[in-house]
């Protein structure tokens, strides 16, 4: 999914050196937030696979590298309604991260 994050910012006029920068502040452990109950299955610690589980996370990826919704897909709102519906948390207890983002110079 990183691959696919950078090919995306790539493509969308991002400088090589500054997606690198930026994903290094990216947490990668699954273990870590924003990934448990998305990727990570803390109960029976296992990864989940589910599309729709991925789709969300590539878009929270994008959209906390660079604080574009538009490039993300999807609205900041709708991705932590969607968020919710995933892991049962509460829309108000959820809020996109906003990781070091990439500069395009």
């Amino acid at each position: 999914m990183v691959v696919e994050v950078f090919k995306e910012l790539l493509n969308a006029g991002y400088r090589q050196e500054n997606i690198i920068q930026a994903i290094a502040s990216v947490p990668m452990q699954l273990t870590d937030s924003p990934w448990t109950g998305l990727l990570w299955d803390a109960v029976n610690r296992r990864m989940i696979m589910s599309g729709d589980n991925r789709a969300l996370a590539w878009r929270i990826l994008i959209y906390g590298l660079t604080g574009d919704a538009e490039l993300a897909g999807k609205g900041e709102r709708e991705m932590r309604e969607e968020w919710a519906g995933i892991t049962g948390k509460s829309v108000r207890g959820l809020s996109l991260p906003e990781w070091e983002h990439v500069s395009r110079e």
